[in-house]
């Protein structure tokens, strides 16, 4: 019997609450994406970003590098 496949019994409420956490949810945290695109991607990888970004919309930041240096700032200060 592996140690992943036993049942562990909780000792101290601060675990449950890390293990209720941690449990499978019936719908998923929104995660941002940020795109960006080098100076030298072929125009597969360009149209590849371009229908990531179609699906992401809302919760994708712009594309181009002088952009991306201020959202790389803003998730660096978190």
């Amino acid at each position: 019997m592996d140690t992943l496949d036993r049942v562990v019994k909780l000792k101290t409420k601060r675990a449950k609450r890390f293990l209720e956490k941690r449990e499978p949810k019936l719908n998923e945290n929104i995660k941002n994406a940020m795109l960006i695109k080098g100076g030298n991607a072929n125009a597969t990888v360009t149209q590849v970003l371009k229908d990531v970004y179609a699906l992401k919309k809302p919760y994708e930041f712009p594309r181009t590098p002088r952009a991306a240096e201020t959202h790389k700032q803003f998730f660096h200060a978190r």
